[in-house]
């Protein structure tokens, strides 16, 4: 469990009076109260659809209005339009502009907004070597495997090469778009260590960069014992990535921000000794919502308080 809880179930936070106490018997009702105390409600992202779900509306209206199909979704265009208001409060003539504009400055963060369900930039392609055929082409998370799996290096042309001769259904864009390819071998008992390491002078950002989606390049993981990572890095390097940094410890921000426990924040090392936490794609999005619900600043010439 993060620490946080067990300090509110175990010390006490603060001022606060622990939960329980060692060697204590207690009834079933009474541990399930703690336990809900100590680990209060997650955030809900409320303000995430005013902030960012308009994105989304705009682009499938944009769609919409094309001159080719514009005459054929005329009625579902005009409903579209009063929904949207009705729902996020939006004109759908600002938000077309504002769509746009942000299409021409911040095209990768747009199309991580108007995605369905959003994805992970971290995807890999693995062969599984305990299993033979489709079944043992498989995708991936990069940070799970780097911290936990048995790894070889591929090549993506090695990788196409294996996935048509085991008949898996892998498009040759699907691969490529790939954060890594490798042979998995099993897991391993012991858990690595994964830190983000980014090119960018962190410490000279100010607080209007930290807290706040951005693209940036020249992310790279720091994994000891691995004898992969300069091919991963290599490829990571050339890579472009939407994420919020912030310059607070990650399970410090998850308390404060009482983050889901499956919220991916990481811990990351910028080239001028800068330590933070970062979040990727749809989380980048979500993380900059939370940090404006609950008032918190990320630092860049601004005391954390």
């Amino acid at each position: 469990m993060p620490n946080f809880v067990s300090e509110r179930l175990f010390e006490g936070k603060g001022d606060e009076q622990p939960l329980l106490s060692e060697a204590t018997e207690v009834t079933r009702a009474t541990l399930s109260e703690a336990i809900r105390t100590a680990y209060p409600q997650p955030a809900s992202f409320q303000s995430y659809a005013r902030r960012w779900g308009w994105v989304q509306s705009a682009h499938v209206y944009y769609r919409l209005s094309n001159k080719t199909i514009k005459d054929s979704y005329e009625t579902a265009r005009a409903h579209l339009k009063q929904t949207y208001w009705d729902v996020l409060g939006i004109s759908t003539g600002r938000a077309l502009n504002d769509y746009l504009e942000l299409m021409k400055g911040a095209r990768q963060i747009a199309e991580e907004a108007q995605s369905f369900r959003g994805g992970s930039p971290f995807e890999c392609g693995v062969i599984d070597l305990s299993e033979a055929g489709a079944d043992s082409v498989k995708r991936y998370g990069l940070l799970t495997l780097a911290a936990n799996a048995d790894l070889d290096w591929l090549e993506p042309d090695e990788f196409k090469g294996q996935v048509a001769q085991r008949g898996a259904a892998f498009s040759p864009t699907a691969i490529e778009q790939m954060a890594g390819w490798f042979h998995f071998r099993g897991f391993n008992d012991t858990r690595r260590a994964v830190t983000i390491l980014l090119r960018d002078a962190v410490g000279t950002w100010g607080a209007d960069e930290l807290g706040e989606p951005r693209v940036i390049e020249g992310v790279e993981l720091d994994v000891a014992g691995v004898d992969w990572l300069n091919e991963l890095n290599a490829h990571l390097r050339r890579r472009k990535f939407v994420v919020t940094l912030c310059l607070i410890p990650p399970n410090d921000l998850r308390y404060r921000l009482r983050l889901p426990p499956m919220f991916e924040l990481l811990t990351f090392e910028a080239r001028d000794g800068t330590t933070g936490c970062i979040a990727f794609a749809r989380e980048a999005l979500l993380l900059s919502v939370a940090l404006k619900e609950r008032r918190v600043t990320c630092g860049g010439g601004a005391m954390i308080v």
